[in-house]
């Protein structure tokens, strides 16, 4: 740090006569060799907006990043205020610069600078290449709503320079119908701590900060709650509060003079910087800027010149004197003119010839410039464009721009040929015939520039196609279309591996194509080429993922199947419970991706049921502890199939929780609060509201609107009070099928269903049965109903034992099933039988159980039942 400080220091107090030096050597022939054996210094211009100390804790790790990485140049930076802008653009020395957007399309626009990365830094967990302006005001100041709001207000900002803490908002207040004038008062405080001061004190009624000042100045005595920021935006990307578009963050530009390997240099070791603070991108794209400086008619798009009465009148006293020093430099001039006219013919010789050779080094700097920018501009393309037809199109049409580049094409090894697939607009039409490449060496329309490329596996130039025999037998063709030179670049995945494509460039340029510019493109064709593999690996790994998704969606679908065959009424519950989740996770703002694994785990949630007994998951009644603590395990059994399985592993992990309760009294493990993931505290209330609102052999189903005020009443204690407030406006108007019950509906469901109120000796329905019934209501409809009692059956038991006792019972439980097949006989009271009859069916007679009863000692006695 302090060898920084003592360079910062030196660079900003250079000796004027050195200056005056410097700046004569730079316009001497041979000026770009080093004059000592030491290493070149190169300067870099930063903006001080913040004071050194700041820039020293900034920009510390570029300036090493720099000097690490180029070791034939030593970087210094050369520090300046907002007040040192123009003095500082102006200065021939100065190869690199460091500014804001403004400062950077100032130097664009006066001086030529050429933006080469953008700077990136730290958002919260992430990173951006990009910032806005806040205009906020204090959280408990009424009468400010909106922008519109703040005429006849007082507004803080740091500086009328700043563009994020005051540019970008003037924007925003003009396009609001704010004007400056509007304001009762704007207040330039110096410092955006001040700003936000100036606000919370109420010395201002609104302040405008630049995006993350607020976040990064929060304290125990300030919390960016208590402010409240108008025209807030929703940007993604952007973790940050805002108020404005989004604007590219400072430039790192290349000041005019500078040698284009120098910059190519930086510009890769920038991208390759690696650091938590600030780091480099790309170059972002700042015609946003622009439009904003030209909106608000600022620096450098100031408004047009006054008139020429207003001009005469404002400086006056100025023309009479600039017309003083004219006639005196006149009269010195015609005194010693005729001295100078001798020497004048021999200078005029000299220069012209210096002229023309420093024109031809500007033209070709310019051209090398423009090429760059180029390769730059499409370097971007594959950084951030995500769609590969779009990009290698954009590619094209980028080339083609190029002032010298007639066309540009890309096409794809076929078999023995090139095919070309994309290319820039034809204005030529030298394409209306698409040229045919074989990579048949025996061919001989493999031979033209092209073929030779693909089969040698190298870049293929040709400068001047007058003169190439190679490029037959199009170059009739090229020449009417005005193409002088034709540049081709193999496509690879990897500089050892054979082509997959071809890059080809046709330049108008008499000379055609530098070796530089050669360089250049070479490395470009070597980007896209990896980029064209990068995209063809992506569509695989995208193929492979969703084959992996349908076979896990089938594996989903054969479980609840499996669930279905096991208990149709659990199957309905899961989707309903699906369904349901789903509903709440949209109101909540869900991703997409969270909601489908949501209702992907609630149409699994009962998988475990699968090794559920019978008894049990079929029994239409309460369970008993014991099976309560039996059917609890479910959630277990269910984690434990699903997470054997990678693809299912994030399902068991919402499964494993859907039985917790927010206060800690669920199952299995008794997890609380934010222990439970927040999908299972979700899926837990979808679960319970199907059970409320779904009948039971047990219970009445409750109300939608009961339900939702039974999950309301339980926030905080069952279910998580963050996410029951978004349940009602979510499942209000859901329609319940009020016909889903937990009755069987098939004659295999009724079997199982009566499994339960079987008698186990005499196999008869039991008295749960009749008791059921009768609570449904459907006794009624049996017009008889018969009591049978068997007489002595006690003195028979005793007399004989129990076994013999339960013999007599099956054999008159099986005479009854025998008369009477298709109608309903219970067993009651241990030894006595309850049958109901239709009006058809006859009453049984006594005489029809004498073979079951002989020498027993027991008699039947059948009386009807009364109603």
């Amino acid at each position: 740090m302090r060898e920084l400080h003592r360079r910062l220091s030196s660079a900003t107090q250079i000796p004027s006569l050195f200056v005056i030096l410097s700046i004569f050597s730079f316009f001497l022939p041979g000026f770009s060799r080093s004059l000592t054996a030491e290493k070149a210094v190169v300067r870099i211009g930063i903006l001080a907006h913040r004071g050194l100390p700041r820039i020293y804790e900034d920009f510390t790790p570029t300036l090493e990043q720099l000097n690490r990485t180029i070791p034939n140049y030593r970087f210094e930076a050369v520090p300046f205020l907002l007040s040192e802008t123009d003095k500082t653009l102006s200065r021939t020395d100065l190869h690199f610069l460091i500014a804001n957007p403004a400062i950077y399309v100032l130097a664009e626009f006066r001086y030529g600078a050429s933006r080469i990365a953008t700077m990136e830094v730290p958002s919260g967990r992430g990173r951006r290449s990009s910032f806005s302006t806040v205009i906020f005001k204090r959280k408990d100041l009424d009468g400010i709503d909106t922008i519109d709001d703040l005429k006849g207000r007082s507004i803080a900002a740091p500086d009328a320079t700043s563009f994020g803490g005051w540019i970008a908002a003037l924007r925003e207040l003009k396009r609001a119908g704010v004007q400056t004038d509007d304001l009762s008062r704007i207040i330039f405080v110096g410092t955006h701590e001040a700003v936000i001061h100036a606000v919370l004190t109420g010395t201002a009624d609104a302040g405008v900060v630049r995006t993350g000042i607020i976040e990064s100045l929060q304290s125990e005595t300030f919390s960016p709650d208590d402010l409240t920021v108008l025209n807030e935006q929703l940007t993604p990307g952007m973790n940050e509060r805002h108020s404005s578009t989004l604007y590219p963050e400072w430039a790192f530009a290349a000041m005019p003079g500078t040698p284009t390997d120098l910059a190519r240099s930086v510009t890769l070791s920038l991208l390759q910087l690696n650091t938590a603070g600030i780091g480099w991108v790309a170059p972002a794209d700042y015609r946003e800027v622009h439009a904003c400086l030209r909106e608000l008619a600022l620096e450098p798009y100031e408004p047009e010149p006054i008139s020429l009465r207003q001009f005469l009148h404002d400086y006056d006293l100025y023309l009479i004197g600039i017309a003083l020093a004219v006639l005196l430099v006149l009269s010195l001039w015609t005194y010693r003119s005729y001295r100078l006219n001798r020497s004048l013919k021999d200078m005029r010789v000299e220069l012209t010839s210096r002229n023309d050779y420093i024109d031809q080094m500007y033209r070709h700097e310019r051209y090398l410039r423009q090429a760059l920018q180029t390769v730059a501009d499409i370097n971007q393309l594959l950084v951030t464009e995500t769609d590969l037809p779009v990009l290698l199109q954009k590619c094209c049409d980028r080339l083609a721009e190029h002032s010298h580049y007639s066309m540009a094409w890309i096409g794809f090894v076929d078999g023995q040929e090139c095919r070309i697939a994309y290319h820039s607009e034809d204005h030529l039409r030298y394409l209306e015939v698409k040229p045919q490449i074989s990579l048949d060496p025996k061919d001989p329309l493999s031979r033209g520039p092209a073929g030779r490329a693909l089969l040698d596996n190298h870049p293929y130039i040709i400068n001047d196609i007058t003169t190439a025999a190679d490029f037959m037998p199009w170059k009739d063709r090229a020449l009417q279309a005005g193409i002088q030179a034709v540049a081709c670049y193999p496509l690879r995945p990897r500089s050892d591996l054979p082509p997959i494509g071809l890059l080809t460039i046709y330049s108008r340029r008499e000379r055609g194509f530098d070796n530089e510019e050669a360089g250049m493109l070479e490395e470009l064709a070597g980007d896209i080429g990896f980029a064209i593999n990068a995209f063809r690996i992506r569509e695989d790994l995208q193929r492979i993922e969703m084959e992996k998704f349908l076979e896990q969606e089938e594996v989903i679908e054969t479980f609840a199947r499996l669930i279905e065959q096991r208990d149709s009424y659990t199957a309905g519950h899961q989707s309903r419970v699906a369904r349901y989740s789903e509903l709440i996770g949209l109101e909540l703002g869900l991703s997409s991706e969270q909601i489908q694994l949501l209702t992907r785990a609630a149409r699994l949630h009962d998988v475990g049921k699968v090794s559920t007994p019978d008894s049990i998951l079929l029994k239409p009644g309460p369970l008993d502890p014991y099976e309560h603590r039996l059917i609890r395990m479910h959630v277990d059994i269910g984690v434990t199939m699903l997470s054997g399985t990678p693809l299912y592993r994030n399902l068991a992990e919402i499964i494993r929780y859907h039985h917790e309760h927010f206060d800690g009294s669920g199952y299995p493990k008794g997890a609380r609060g934010r222990q439970i993931p927040l999908l299972a505290r979700i899926l837990t209330i979808a679960d319970a509201f199907d059970a409320m609102t779904t009948s039971r052999i047990y219970r009445p189903r409750k109300t939608v609107n009961d339900a939702l005020d039974e999950i309301e009443r339980l926030a905080g204690s069952r279910y998580d009070p963050e996410i029951v407030p978004a349940v009602r406006p979510a499942l209000a108007d859901v329609t319940v099928d009020e016909s889903i019950h937990q009755e069987p509906a098939t004659m295999l469901e009724q079997e199982r269903f009566a499994f339960f109120f079987r008698d186990q000796l005499t196999r008869l329905y039991n008295d749960k049965y009749l008791a059921y019934l009768e609570k449904k209501g459907e006794t009624p409809a049996l017009s008889k109903q018969i009591d049978l009692q068997l007489r002595g059956f006690h003195s028979y038991n005793r007399r004989l034992s129990w076994h013999e006792g339960d013999v007599l019972l099956q054999r008159v439980a099986g005479r009854l099933r025998e008369l009477y097949p298709d109608c309903l006989c219970f067993r009651i009271q241990g030894d006595d039988f309850l049958l109901f009859l239709n009006d058809v069916r006859p009453v049984p007679d006594e005489t029809q159980f004498d073979e079951e009863l002989a020498g027993t000692g027991v008699t039947i006695d059948i009386s009807p039942r009364g109603p």
